[in-house]
Parts: structure tokens; C-alpha cells; sequence
């Protein structure tokens, strides 16, 4: 359990220092670049010192899905955040290890018991809470939009490829040392997300992206933080995807947007009951998840 708690909380980090960058000028692509290249950088030395090498022909196909199917849903990511607002997109994206319940079980043969469907359900549940309460309509808002709002549609894209991708994980590791794994999946992203995105977003000032890495040496130190924290993520990840079943390691990582809440209440944030219901939600979906002890079938 402790890689999966580890996981959440650098998860919580990464995302706060994402969106204090972000509120700097720091662009998506940026994000994206400096979280894959700088986060490869702790995960090579782990697997450099820790690791065995070992890249079987077999795991090709999985591993190439895993990178394809990746760059996919942050591509649909970014353009979710481009067309909807963040109380809409949100919500629907935490709802991937809802989703996880159903494809676990038809990719790598995993099944919980009832307890443990109950508690991945609450954290769900908590998570889309969390982040619809950033909504003055309604905490519905994000489900009804998907109607009109092709942001939205692509929002629950996003969810729906991870719930997929998270188990292509659990099934390279079945080839793949975890210390080696997390590495070269890092340093593929880093490598075929620039050409990837290039098309994806729009001309403009954000089209001279390489340049603006090269300024900005007051956020050195943030960018820093970003990437290893990503990378130590990414590692811990592994580790917990080794021990627990995939629905739970994702719901125990949503937990990470637990991070949000003070950030939320140091901004008076509206929304304090909704983000109250969801946080309890979480945390006995958690109790839960631990009280069960992680088994699988």
C-alpha cells in the first residue's frame, strides 16, 4: 500500500506545481515536456543502478500501446481544458477508475470483490465531487454538458482511454523490470509527445514553446520540483501496480486531489459543502480499499 499512497501524494504535488507554473506563463506543452524529460532523469538512474534490462520482443505491441494510447489522452486532455472549463472537464476525467472496474477484468483478468468495488465507487464518486464543486451551476453541470459541450465529450474520452492504458501497465511489468519500465516509458513520451502536440494546438505565441524553456530562470527550481515529482510518481506507480489491483491504485492516486482542497479554501473557492462531501467520500472509499487489503482474483 505504501507505493500506492506514495503515488497520490506526489500525484497532489505535481499537479500543484503544474498549476503554479501554468499561472506563470508557463504553457501545456511545457508542462508536458519539462514533466516527462526532467522526471526520465531519477527514473534512468534507478534503472541504470537498480534495474535488469530486459526488453523482450513479446512486450512490444503492449509497450507501444501503452505510449500511443497515452499521448492520446493527454492530446484529448489538453484539448478538453481548450474547450470546456475546468468544473466541466474535471469531474468527468477523475471517473477513470470507475471505469477500470470494467476493463481490468477483460485486459488482465482482474476481478475485486464487492468491498473493494464499493470503496474504488466511493472514491470516484468523491473525486467527481471535488472537482465539480468548482461549479456554480450545478454539481450535475459536467454529466448534462456532454450533450452540447464537445469539450466535455472529450473529457470523458480521456477518462475512458486511461481506464485502458492503466492496465496495459500492470501487463508490461508482467515483461518488464519496474525500475526499467517507468524509464523508457518516460523518455518515449518526452520523445514522441513534441512532434505528437505540434498539430494538435494552435498557431500563435505558444507555437515558440522551445524558446521560452530557455527563460525564465526564476522557475528553475519549480520546474525541477515538476519533473521529479513526476518521475518519483511514476516510479511509485510501478511499484503499487505491482502489488494492488490497477482499480485500485488509480482510485488511491485520485486521492491526490485531495491536494486541491486547501489550495481551494486559501482562495475561498466556492463550492465548500460539495468539496466536503467529496473529500469524506474519498477517504472511506480509501479506508475501505486498505480495510480490504488490496486483494484481487
Amino acid at each position: 500500500m505504501i507505493p500506492a499512497f506514495l503515488n497520490a501524494i506526489l500525484f497532489g504535488t505535481n499537479a500543484l506545481v503544474a498549476k503554479g507554473l501554468s499561472e506563470k506563463g508557463l504553457t501545456d506543452r511545457d508542462l508536458l515536456f519539462t514533466n516527462f524529460s526532467i522526471g526520465a532523469v531519477p527514473l534512468f538512474l534507478f534503472a541504470f543502478l537498480l534495474g535488469k534490462w530486459r526488453f523482450p520482443a513479446a512486450v512490444l505491441p503492449v509497450f507501444f500501446g501503452a505510449v500511443a494510447g497515452n499521448l492520446l489522452a493527454v492530446t484529448l486532455y489538453f484539448r478538453a481544458l481548450r474547450f470546456t472549463e475546468v468544473s466541466i472537464a474535471l469531474p468527468l476525467i477523475s471517473l477513470s477508475p470507475v471505469f477500470i472496474l470494467v476493463t481490468a477484468p477483460v485486459i488482465v483478468g482482474e476481478r475485486i470483490g464487492p468491498l473493494g468495488i464499493a470503496g474504488v465507487l466511493l472514491v470516484g464518486m468523491g473525486a467527481y465531487l471535488l472537482g465539480a464543486s468548482r461549479n456554480r451551476a450545478s454539481f450535475a453541470a459536467p454529466v448534462l454538458a456532454l450533450s452540447r459541450d464537445r469539450g466535455a465529450r472529450y473529457a470523458l474520452a480521456v477518462a475512458l482511454v486511461w481506464s485502458v492504458t492503466a492496465n496495459f501497465d500492470k501487463l508490461c511489468l508482467r515483461y518488464l523490470d519496474p525500475y526499467v519500465y517507468p524509464a523508457v516509458f518516460s523518455a518515449a513520451m518526452a520523445l514522441f509527445s513534441l512532434p505528437c502536440f505540434r498539430r494538435f494546438w494552435p498557431s500563435g505565441p505558444d507555437s515558440a514553446w522551445p524558446a521560452r524553456l530557455k527563460t525564465g530562470a526564476s522557475s528553475v527550481a519549480a520546474r525541477l520540483g515538476l519533473g521529479l515529482s513526476y518521475g518519483f510518481m511514476l516510479a511509485a506507480h510501478m511499484f503499487a501496480m505491482m502489488a494492488l489491483p490497477v482499480a485500485y491504485v488509480i482510485a488511491i492516486k485520485r486521492a491526490g486531489m485531495l491536494a486541491g482542497i486547501a489550495e481551494d479554501a486559501r482562495r475561498r473557492t466556492p463550492g465548500r459543502a460539495l468539496r466536503a462531501a467529496g473529500a469524506i467520500a474519498i477517504l472511506i472509499g480509501i479506508a475501505i480499499i486498505v480495510l480490504r487489503g488490496g486483494g484481487a482474483s
